[in-house]
């Protein structure tokens, strides 16, 4: 209908241009135009007859000119030939005359047109955005892209949005996809700026207020890995049906011979807060919650309050209501020549303190320096915590010193995210239950100790390392520790080193070391600084198994050798101290090596015996 109208239009103009030139080729016989015409009436009544007619022409014409101009090459569109279209014979132009000129100006003035066209249609696309996103259809269209950029589905309630008032979006969802089981991961009541829309695009500083934020951080029972990153990577698996027994999780089908033993991780909510400045927007969390292990939540306390700081210019004008140090903005180190924004982040709970400094780099972090931490001590950091570094921290009643423990967080690189996470603790005084751990261990060498004897124990540790893996075991590098220190006892110095797998109910595969010193302690002559006895560990971290088996085959083996040595009677040794005395003389030559035979323990038959992290601290008190 739209072409017919325009068909006809332009037939109507045809018509009444072809009126305009009968009349005037019967007045003017010497034909159209030609110049006996303008030599009559003169130019200007020549002009005044013709403009009417030449404008139809042109309304009509002008544009199939320019596209025959565009296929063929040729000059249309210019007076000389409208009157060579009538039929009319025009004066002939001077040789030197540019016949393309009106041309050139015509295609600009069309370009130009075109332009024009185009930028007021942006224009008019931008003032009714706002409107269009704020409709079913926009809001549909809006949470379409979106699902794009993440696996599921968003959604999003409602959208209220004009370039004159604030921006309010509410009831904003995103949700798994339905192959891995269509839970809700994230989602958002309500978002809401204080300023207009036209205020934000100008760069104005304004308050956000984002409210009742939850997000699901639930570990996954297959996997032991956050469900909510494993979605985000594409490395979740379909969901299925799952038959719980005990404290194990089998799937529909499978045999507990092909299953491996897995804790089901008890979530809980995690409230918190947050504050923030990002670019002009100060940027207010109420409300939110965090499902996540209960033993996490346990450590960390009931709620926490985050704030956050992104860019410089943000972080010298903020900071110091925010608490930050911004000294450290201006670093010239060479490791963050490629930086970018600065990003400063304060994590404050009822047992937890930490922060961390550095810049976004792409879709991470390059650390300043290790983030920091302090966690107090809870029965909880002691059983989720220190026992799975290593089973001498099972039974931790207390922390002394200020009842906290001191750790810093350095990924590889100072890179976030990163393939390996390096902690440390410093060292610490530790009040420690005599478990049934502690006590073998006791019983094995004999000790007779009054230190010994109490059920609360006072212990020393070394400086602690930990190499944590997003997707594998927490290897614990050598941990040494004094035992039953205090009121002038030297206590016990034990060591332990290996790996715990939290994925896999925190199976141990670790090696207890009895140094030199606690040898002698015993009784055990001969030995040399750096030599040391080895058992292996194994079981899990809340119930290790220790093979003493390995330990008693290399003492028997050298007892048959010592039988025709009987010891004299004015030795005061028993006859276990003898025993293994006589089988760790030659201790000292076995430096770097296991000595406790074979025990079935990959850890404590191969691997070397570690340095100590860091001197140790009793040493360095001597």
């Amino acid at each position: 209908m739209l072409n017919i109208a325009r068909f006809s239009a332009r037939a109507v103009s045809c018509l009444s241009c072809t009126r305009l030139i009968t009349t005037a080729s019967s007045r003017w016989p010497t034909g159209l135009g030609g110049s006996h015409a303008r030599r009559s009436l003169g130019d200007q009544q020549f002009l005044h007859l013709w403009s009417p007619a030449y404008a139809s022409w042109r309304s009509v014409f002008v544009p199939q000119s320019l596209f025959a101009f565009a296929i063929h090459g040729r000059r249309i569109g210019s007076t000389r030939t409208v009157v060579n279209a009538l039929g009319a014979e025009p004066d002939q132009p001077p040789a030197d005359h540019k016949t393309s000129g009106g041309l050139w100006r015509t295609v600009i003035k069309w370009i130009l047109r075109l332009v024009g066209a185009a930028f007021f249609s942006a224009a008019v696309l931008l003032a009714l955005l706002p409107s269009i996103v704020s409709s079913h259809r926009g809001r549909n269209a809006c949470t379409a892209v979106a699902s794009k950029f993440v696996p599921g589905t968003v959604q999003v309630a409602e959208i209220h949005a004009g370039w004159q008032q604030p921006v309010d979006v509410r009831g904003v969802t995103w949700t798994e996809p339905t192959t891995l089981g269509g839970r809700q991961l994230a989602s958002v009541e309500r978002i809401k700026t204080s300023i207009a829309l036209i205020d934000i695009v100008r760069g104005k500083p304004f308050d956000m207020l984002i409210s009742k934020p939850a997000v699901d951080c639930s570990i996954d029972a297959a996997s032991g890995e956050v469900h909510i990153t494993q979605v985000l990577q594409g490395t979740a698996q379909a969901a299925q049906s799952t038959v719980e027994t005990g404290d194990t999780v089998l799937a529909a089908g499978t045999s507990r011979s092909h299953t491996k033993k897995q804790l089901l991780v008890e979530s809980s909510p995690l409230r918190f807060t947050a504050e923030g400045q990002l670019l002009s927007a100060h940027v207010y969390v109420s409300d939110g919650v965090l499902q996540v292990p209960d033993e996490l939540r346990q450590v960390v306390g009931n709620d926490f309050h985050a704030s956050a700081i992104v860019g410089a210019q943000n972080m010298e004008t903020y900071s110091e209501d925010f608490g930050i140090d911004a000294g450290w903005v201006q670093s010239q180190d060479g490791r963050h020549s490629k930086r970018g924004d600065a990003t400063a982040i304060v994590f404050n709970s009822p047992h937890v303190a930490a922060q961390l400094r550095g810049w976004r780099a792409g879709s991470g972090l390059l650390l300043w320096e290790p983030a920091t931490a302090s966690v107090e001590y809870t029965p909880a950091l002691a059983k989720y915590g220190l026992q799975r570094i290593s089973p001498l921290l099972a039974n931790v009643v207390a922390v002394q010193e200020g009842g906290k423990v001191q750790m810093s967080f350095s990924p590889e690189g100072l890179a976030l995210p990163a393939e390996k996470t390096s902690v440390h603790i410093e060292p610490m005084r530790l009040v420690v239950g005599r478990g049934d751990f502690v006590s073998k261990i006791v019983n094995l060498l004999g000790l007779k100790d009054s230190s010994l004897s109490k059920s609360s124990l006072q212990a020393w540790t070394s400086t602690i390392a930990v190499d944590v893996y997003p997707e594998g075991p927490v290897h614990t590098q050598r941990l040494d520790i004094l035992v039953g220190t205090g009121n002038g006892h030297k206590g016990v110095h034990l060591c332990m080193w290996g790996s715990v797998e939290p994925a896999n109910d925190s199976a141990l595969n670790m090696t207890l070391g009895f140094p030199a010193d606690t040898l002698r302690w015993a009784g055990l002559q001969g030995v040399s600084e750096d030599g040391m006895l080895t058992v292996a560990v194994t079981g899990t971290a809340y119930k290790p198994k220790i093979d003493w088996q390995g330990a008693y085959n290399k003492l028997t083996s050298s007892a048959l050798k010592w039988q025709s040595h009987a010891p004299s009677a004015s030795e005061t040794v028993s006859l276990k101290q003898a025993i293994a005395n006589q089988a760790l003389k030659g201790l000292g030559t076995l430096h770097h090596k296991v000595t406790s035979g074979t025990s079935g323990n990959q850890a404590a038959d191969s691997a070397v015996i570690p340095p100590p992290v860091a001197p140790l601290p009793w040493a360095v008190l001597q």
